[in-house]
């Protein structure tokens, strides 16, 4: 299979990390790039080598489990190595989708957290969170890596210009959607993620939490929108190192950490809180990006079976060693 070739195509969206392109009156191509975003902040000018062949290759496996399982998603086929085919649905922008709408995207995020990570480590570190009001021990920090004693249902805006959290009601209110449907949705995602969860342990990975999309389609029947289970949707960390007490961020989370310890990601705060322009991003060292590439290509050759050997010249196997590897402990 070869590559997508974008000049053939008319750009209907410019994203982060993918493209979207006109298919037909009702489909798009997903061009999925070897950039890479944090902190919505944009694209970073440095490319990570191959990874949209791993993040295509991710969301296509994924596709199919769902679609074993039954659950309605947007895909429809691959059409290239880094590029899939997607029902197309329609973002309302100017005002709230109501119960009458059909065939939007939901103006929310979905996130299901199983193990304590990422943006809620950060929020119990500060405070911000308290553990208990997640079934963990009142008034003790979290270790990274520790397992919630049930899923976490956590949900954000979308498409506003940064993700807020948001209750129940309010993603009921802004989604168009009545409670129902919402634990509907819930419950598709629940059932997929379970299947996914249980084929990325056989491969070695854990998933500590992911996000999810959603879509009213025709006749509002429920399905999964954009991608699921990928690098860059969720964060797979290897089992091995997990039951060590070790976390490796085999996704984005790699990057972003590593720009949240140079205080990049303050100075993003800072720079919001006064109303200014986001500073621009610092390079990303040459021996991370070689170490990024070879994360995702574990984690996706893992997962899926398809093998990336066009990458190997590209990209180096990720571990323990590796530059900037560290990983947290606890």
């Amino acid at each position: 299979m070869v590559k997508f070739d974008p000049s053939k195509y008319e750009l209907v969206y410019r994203g982060s990390s993918k493209d979207s392109y006109r298919a037909d009156n009702n489909s798009l191509f997903f061009h999925f790039l070897d950039t890479f975003s944090v902190f919505d902040v944009g694209r970073h000018p440095d490319l990570i080598p191959g990874k949209g062949q791993s993040i295509c290759a991710c969301a296509v496996r994924s596709a199919m489990i769902a679609k074993i399982l039954g659950v309605p998603t947007c895909f429809i086929e691959q059409v290239a190595v880094d590029a899939i085919r997607v029902r197309e649905a329609h973002v309302i922008a100017n005002r709230n989708p109501t119960l009458k709408d059909e065939n939007y995207v939901l103006p929310v995020e979905l996130i299901d957290r199983h193990y304590v990570a990422g943006s809620f480590l950060r929020k119990f570190k500060s405070g911000e969170l308290k553990p208990e009001s997640y079934g963990l021990p009142a008034g003790i920090v979290p270790a990274p890596g520790t397992p919630f004693p049930y899923p976490v249902e956590h949900m954000t805006t979308k498409f506003e210009p940064t993700d807020r959290t948001i209750d129940w009601e309010e993603a009921c209110l802004i989604g168009g959607l009545r409670s129902a449907e919402l634990r509907n949705l819930w419950n598709m995602i629940h059932k997929v993620k379970g299947a996914i969860h249980h084929v990325c342990l056989l491969a070695g990975y854990a998933i500590l939490d992911g996000k999810c999309e959603g879509i009213v389609g025709p006749g509002r029947q429920l399905e999964l929108g954009d991608v699921v289970v990928t690098p860059d949707e969720d964060r797979p960390v290897p089992t091995n190192l997990l039951s060590q007490g070790i976390i490796r961020y085999d996704c984005k989370e790699f990057p972003r950490e590593y720009f949240i310890d140079i205080g990049y990601y303050d100075a993003v705060k800072a720079a919001r809180k006064a109303g200014e322009p986001d500073p621009p991003y610092p390079p990303f060292p040459d021996e991370l990006i070689v170490d990024m590439a070879g994360r995702y290509h574990a984690f996706t050759t893992k997962y899926t079976g398809v093998s990336l050997s066009g990458l190997n010249n590209a990209v180096s196997p990720a571990g323990p060693g590796c530059p900037g590897n560290a990983g947290n402990t606890y």
